[in-house]
């Protein structure tokens, strides 16, 4: 049985049409075969972006350049490409899966080789014959069609649907892997700021920087989305948005100091006081975390509900539910 049929038999195939858009929210990276010239390359032009932007009826989307690469964002979505990778994430209402082929096609209209590529979408919910799966899967197989899916975390909920295209040459001793991914959601927090001044301190204070630096736009209802480029390897992602759980914040970076990415978790879990919160983490064979790793992660007053970890050419892949100790 192929991969998209046994989905298909465990929840009823994509012929729904009434989709179940319940995850907080959607992943998108394509890391390059070679670095980006980052003075020519169309991948770094917003003309070139925003032909996707209208696909998926995104309206409002502010484009900045910064010497580290490009940033888009938007309420319901961040795009951040730099030198090495582009990674796109989504709000639950946007359907990314319909733009990755256009993404593909961009990065091949700018001579880009494509060696790695991932999705997740984060779910609060079990999946259903309305589940988004089928069909961001059936979409990734054809493009990637040596690309595996999986699930991180409980099926029941609160877990990651994932997919992973993997072509890195590893015979080439010039590949490094030491790629470091970051990223959590929290739910229920009890604690963000009621002003667009104090949105943005907060946006500072998270990602660091001055207010240039910061690509920013505000929603209704205290809702943000903004990125930053630390350097010109790392980047760092805030979004928060209300929703059917109550306010939802994520964050992400791909900072490969474990005791600086750890302070930020702990600092968000301090500042929004959750009611729960998933935290993933992706470390590459030759990452200083994965290589050398210190202490588990540990919030005050929380303890791990569940831990789920898929090691795949020598990374990993690990997720961590965290809950109110009792």
């Amino acid at each position: 049985m192929t991969p998209l049929r046994y989905l298909d038999a465990l929840w009823g195939g994509s012929q729904n049409t009434a989709l179940d858009k319940s995850g907080p929210e959607k992943r998108f990276e394509i890391d390059f075969q070679a670095p980006l010239a980052l003075e020519d390359s169309i991948l770094l032009s917003w003309p070139s972006w925003e032909p996707i932007m209208e696909k998926l009826n995104i309206v409002g989307a502010t484009a900045k350049s910064f010497p580290q690469g490009l940033s888009i964002v938007s309420q319901d979505i961040a795009v951040v490409v730099n030198k090495d990778k582009l990674v796109m994430t989504a709000g639950s209402t946007v359907d990314l899966h319909i733009i990755f082929k256009s993404v593909v096609e961009l990065c091949e209209s700018a001579n880009v080789g494509i060696h790695w590529a991932s999705f997740m979408h984060k779910e609060t919910n079990a999946p259903t014959a309305k589940s988004l799966n089928t069909l961001e899967f059936a979409t990734l197989h054809e493009i990637f069609p040596s690309g595996h899916p999986f699930f991180l975390g409980p099926i029941t909920g609160d877990h990651y649907f994932c997919f992973i295209h993997d072509s890195i040459d590893r015979k080439n001793s010039a590949v490094v892997e030491d790629d470091v991914q970051v990223n959590a959601v929290f739910y229920g927090v009890k604690w963000i700021p009621d002003t667009q001044p104090e949105l943005l301190q907060m946006a500072q204070t998270i990602l660091g920087g001055n207010a240039e630096d910061i690509n920013i736009v505000f929603g209704k209802d205290r809702e943000l989305c903004a990125t930053r480029f630390l350097d010109a390897q790392f980047f760092a992602t805030l979004r928060v948005a209300q929703g059917p759980l109550g306010t939802v914040v994520s964050f992400e970076t791909n900072v490969s100091a474990e005791d600086e990415f750890t302070a930020t978790l702990k600092e968000l879990c301090a500042t929004l006081q959750p009611q729960r919160f998933s935290v993933v983490l992706l470390l590459d064979p030759q990452s200083t975390p994965k290589v050398s790793p210190k202490a588990p992660l540990t919030f005050d007053n929380f303890s791990v509900w569940n831990a789920t970890t898929t090691e795949l050419h020598d990374y990993l892949v690990k997720e961590i539910n965290f809950v109110a100790s009792r």
